[in-house]
């Protein structure tokens, strides 16, 4: 995208248009408003009229992700129908849109205007096989309706794919997303999708779909345009099911009436052989014969030696209070005043809880150890289960025990991922061989002239 427009419609764009016009009608404006927050269209707007300091573009890409500024390409179809309406040929703005190798209209492969790719677009660039062209193509038709219309009204900006997100059942009830399943389906959804290897990564890189995830998700934030595309189409095909287990099953059952109460007691004559038969709980049936006041025996149980030496084996072997109601036909008030009696004052419960806490302190001290100069989220992140628990059962524990804070690596240069710094260290090869060699005329190898071969800003 230029930049300084006011100057070109000083000096003749008033002739013809007006600057909104301009910048509207023969920009790729509309398709980076996509990824910025509300806010900041104005200043994007800006950067287009004036000359301001800094990068024309709001959202980016990494360097080594990005496409070069000015690359632009041609469709021979394109070129002959412009002959014949137009007299003259002209590049149009969805040509030089990124990561866009096909014409969206003739499914033909864009040629570069000098009749050679550069250095860099020539490695990444490979031989697309029909999959491969059909989501190039679709890419690009998205890409040409994201600049024809405002951001507002295409369906692509970051506010709208969250609408849609949401409504494909990515996120909780209490807005949580479903990440890690999110990720997955994502990279299997456009595995060797596309044919450029740079976009290729981006689609199958773990880290960088969470960062843009992450950049979605909060307001003040840009985020690519390319991410807002591809996560809309994600989920026209794939919307998140949810499975029985996880379905909230309210059950309304409405309580038996005194007449049906009266009859299953009067068939069944005991309050346990009722509830099995009409299965319902032995509490919730206890409580309806009080209501409807239908009479009924409770007979006392009987508790000697040998049967609450009984439970307490049970309460050995870990049984829990419940469980022991249910081995030993007891109450739940008479199965806790006899774990109150125990001399150890511990439940089974409270017991597996401190076995476990403590397994957990030691694993967490044993990845200290190992990995000393690691991060408290990272460390978390690699011991989920191993923090959920400490943080549950110990967090004065775990506060003590945090790795030490390093030095904020914020500003610290990301590295770029090797398949893709491989193919770039090849071209920065082909294009030192290009400044000079045999039969050459020598040519001073600068920064500016590595960087025009390659077709790169890194």
């Amino acid at each position: 995208m230029p930049s300084g427009l006011n100057t070109f419609q000083a000096i003749i764009g008033h002739m013809y248009k007006s600057m909104d016009a301009w910048i509207h009608e023969h920009t790729e404006y509309n398709f980076f408003c996509c990824g910025l927050p509300l806010p900041k269209f104005a200043e994007q707007y800006k950067r287009l009229q004036f000359k301001c300091m800094g990068p024309v573009r709001l959202c980016r890409l990494q360097p080594i992700f990005g496409v070069l500024e000015g690359r632009y390409r041609k469709c021979p179809e394109c070129e002959k129908q412009q002959l014949i309406d137009e007299g003259f040929s002209f590049i149009h703005r969805r040509m030089g849109a990124p990561f866009v190798q096909y014409c969206s209209k003739h499914r033909l492969l864009l040629t570069a205007i000098n009749s050679q790719l550069l250095l860099f677009d020539s490695r990444c660039e490979r031989a697309a096989t029909p999959t491969q062209i059909d989501h190039d193509v679709e890419l690009g038709r998205r890409i040409y309706h994201c600049i024809c219309i405002t951001a507002e009204q295409s369906g692509y900006h970051k506010s709208h794919v969250v609408e849609l997100l949401s409504a494909a059942g990515w996120f909780t009830e209490t807005g949580r997303m479903h990440l890690a399943e999110f990720i997955q389906r994502f990279c299997n959804r456009f595995r060797g999708a596309f044919a450029d290897a740079r976009l290729d990564y981006l689609v199958q890189s773990e880290k960088y779909i969470n960062d843009a995830i992450r950049s979605l998700l909060r307001a003040d934030r840009g985020i690519h345009p390319i991410w807002c595309i591809l996560f809309a189409w994600f989920t026209e095909t794939e919307q998140r099911t949810i499975s029985t287990s996880q379905k909230k099953m309210d059950r309304v059952t409405a309580s038996p009436s005194r007449a049906e109460i009266a009859a299953q007691m009067e068939q069944h004559r005991t309050l346990t052989a009722t509830s099995k038969a009409m299965d319902i709980d032995m509490a919730k049936l206890t409580g309806l014969c009080k209501s409807y006041q239908i009479p009924f025996s409770a007979r006392p149980k009987k508790y000697d030696d040998a049967l609450v030496a009984s439970i307490n084996e049970a309460y050995d072997k870990g049984l829990r209070p419940f469980e022991v109601v249910i081995k030993f036909r007891i109450s739940q008030t008479m199965a806790y005043r006899i774990l109150r009696w125990r001399s150890d004052g511990l439940n089974p419960e409270s017991k597996v809880i401190a076995l476990r806490t403590e397994d957990a302190k030691s694993q967490w001290l044993a990845a200290l150890d190992k990995h000393p100069s690691i991060t408290y989220t990272a460390l978390r992140k690699l011991k989920t289960g191993v923090w959920m628990q400490l943080y549950r059962k110990a967090p004065e524990w775990l506060s003590c025990h945090r790795p030490q804070k390093s030095i904020s690596a914020r500003n610290a240069r990301r590295e770029p991922p090797k398949e893709i710094l491989a193919l770039f260290k090849s071209a920065i090869k082909d294009a030192a061989s290009a400044c000079g060699g045999r039969g050459k005329k020598p040519v001073h190898k600068s920064l500016y002239r590595i960087r025009e071969l390659t077709g790169t800003h890194v």
